[in-house]
């Protein structure tokens, strides 16, 4: 009887020994799992990195582009960051995968209810290092045109008429909750 009763232990404590091994691998595995998805997350918002993005070329489909390099990606602009009667029709664009100019915010943006010409306005400044690739970029791609993108999206395209030094600039044609959330992504992002 006794015997028995020792046989029972052991096997109560190999269960058991199974059962601990087993929660721990678990534990550790949902650990693991987790700082992949952080990992992951990380990776994808790092993709849609806000900034300027020089326009290689746009359509009014993205079939009508040319065929995008490994470097690059296809986007919809459809304006509705833009109030109703600055809109167009919805333009597909090539972009670079990563920002030419990063967002790179030397203060807090500033939201304004009303700008000089009545509409939501969002002033930016740029930290000089950024300002410095935004000056390059518009120096060297003069009558080209850029999107200024936030989480992948285009927010705004600009024509570039002039080299843009100093790096304060403004949106000031954006629609009331327009303004709002990318002045809520911007200072979320910070």
């Amino acid at each position: 009887m006794r015997l028995k009763g020792i046989f029972l232990m052991k096997k109560i404590t190999v269960i058991l020994f199974i059962f601990f091994v087993s929660f721990s691998i678990g534990i550790t595995k949902t650990q693991s799992d987790t700082s992949q998805d952080i990992s992951e997350r990380n990776k994808e918002a790092d993709k849609y990195q806000p900034g300027f993005y020089l326009i290689a070329a746009e359509a009014d489909s993205a079939a009508a582009l040319p065929t995008p390099s490994a470097g690059q990606q296809v986007v919809l602009y459809d304006y509705k960051f833009l109030q109703v009667t600055e809109r167009g029709k919805p333009r597909y664009l090539l972009l670079p995968k990563n920002a030419d100019v990063p967002l790179i915010l030397a203060s807090n943006p500033e939201l304004q209810k009303k700008g000089a010409n009545g509409f939501p306005e969002l002033r930016l400044e740029l930290t000089p290092e950024a300002a410095g690739m935004l000056e390059r970029l518009t120096r060297e791609h003069l009558g080209g045109k850029v999107a200024f993108m936030i989480d992948g999206e285009p927010v705004t395209i600009h024509k570039i008429r002039s080299v843009i030094t100093g790096g304060q600039f403004h949106l000031s044609r954006c629609t009331d909750t327009a303004c709002q959330y990318i002045y809520g992504r911007l200072v979320k992002k910070e």
